[in-house]
């Protein structure tokens, strides 16, 4: 990544959303610098959640008492927080200073404890729309560092925000941090649509694979593969819920990424692995039926399961590449479209010649808030205590237990 490639992003910027952005409080002389950096940060919203370019402009809350928020939107529950530095002589370069990261963390805190009175007129504006959805349960938070530089955070930079991600999800899992550099805005750029699913070219090892009911194939493949996609396509991969990745800071991806530093040979044995959607699949003739190594390509891919797993070994080989490099992971594209060519099966009325029989089985993400099957079991024992309390205090006999077939079995209550 170079000049070529940071001019590539100006222009981007300067003939699409740049031209709706608000300038109107710049002062003589950097209007259009101004213009370049709030361009940056309303360009990373559209992207990021699909939005026009004058929806994006209207996200755009930089200015005088912005307190380190360059942008904020909410949607489907989820609230994006966008600081983006693209402007002066650096442009491209260098890493994001600390005082900026933590100016940004800051502004994040004020918002989601409601201190509405700490920010300039463009996030007051905002303030019906974010109260909504910090009074809902289910609402993510994640924030987006956008720098038009290579260099990645300052061990300092990553502690700061360490430090209020742990805070934050404590006990819930509530926010999540997005790092995109240079190289990530640019991706934006290749990949010309807006969404568009990327494709993968996939080495899998000790593969296999099923054809019924739908197309399905099996294996594992490389860790440092895996970062590959992540550092290419980075939320592209599962931009359909920016809240799949939570980003570092829980507990349960940091212990993702120690086992894959400390003990990458054992990873494939601790990690349930990824599963994919993709839209088309296509086997490369070399190896033939040989089952040791397959090179595939996939198409229209779209992580549906291991969103943590894809994150966390992308952050593990910014640090760790030669331990990232020793790993694998478990790999199962499923290719749904595949008794329609071209279309994705769906369900639909009797006689709709696309429609997908009646009974069929679907993939179906577990509903928020649903524990785990111990917690399901738990109720359900509860459920039986409370009834055999009652049978015991209408025949003042006490039951002991239940048979397999649900018929109780009692004992005096004196024995």
């Amino acid at each position: 990544m170079g000049v070529v490639q940071l001019n590539q992003i100006k222009t981007k910027i300067n003939e699409g959303v740049g031209e709706h952005v608000d300038v109107g409080d710049a002062k003589p002389g950097q209007k259009e610098a101004l213009r370049l950096a709030r361009g940056l940060a309303a360009f990373v919203v559209m992207q990021l959640l699909d939005l026009d370019e004058k929806a994006a402009a209207a996200a755009i809350t930089g200015g005088y008492d912005d307190n380190g928020i360059d942008a904020v939107t909410s949607m489907r529950a989820a609230v994006a927080f966008t600081s983006s530095r693209a402007s002066g002589a650096n442009m491209g370069s260098g890493s994001p200073a600390l005082g900026d990261v933590e100016k940004f963390l800051k502004g994040f805190a004020d918002l989601i404890n409601a201190e509405f009175d700490r920010f300039n007129q463009k996030v007051k504006a905002k303030q019906s729309e974010l109260e909504k959805a910090l009074a809902d349960p289910n609402v993510q938070f994640v924030l987006v560092f956008a720098h038009s530089g290579q260099e990645r955070l300052s061990d300092p930079a990553k502690e700061a925000i360490a430090n209020v991600l742990k805070d934050v999800n404590d006990p819930i899992e509530t926010a999540s941090f997005m790092m995109l550099t240079q190289a990530e805005l640019h991706a934006f750029l290749v990949d010309a649509v807006h969404g568009k699913a990327p494709d993968l070219s996939v080495t899998l090892h000790d593969w296999g694979s099923t054809q019924e009911p739908y197309a399905a194939y099996y294996g594992q493949v490389e860790a440092s593969e895996v970062a590959e996609w992540f550092n290419r396509y980075n939320v592209r991969l599962f931009a359909k819920n920016l809240r799949q990745f939570l980003g570092r800071g829980s507990d349960v991806n940091d212990s993702l990424i120690e086992t894959l530093v400390n003990d990458p040979g054992r990873f494939w044995y601790f990690n349930n692995g990824i599963t994919v959607l993709c839209e088309k699949v296509a086997k490369s003739p070399r190896g033939g039926t040989w089952k040791k190594t397959g090179h595939f390509e996939f198409s229209g891919v779209s992580v549906v399961n291991g969103a943590q797993t894809v994150g966390c070994i992308g952050h593990a080989a910014q640090d760790h590449p030669d331990k990232v490099s020793c790993g694998r992971v478990r790999h199962r594209p499923l290719h749904l479209a595949r008794r329609l060519p071209g279309r994705l099966p769906r369900r639909g009325h009797p006689g709709d010649e696309h429609a997908e029989p009646r009974g069929t089985p679907r993939l179906r993400r577990p509903r928020r808030g649903a524990g785990p099957a111990r917690d399901r079991a738990s109720h359900r024992s509860e459920a039986l205590r409370d009834q055999e309390r009652r049978e015991s205090a209408a025949t003042g006999e006490r039951v002991h237990c239940r048979r397999c077939d649900g018929s109780p079995r009692v004992r005096a209550s004196g024995s």
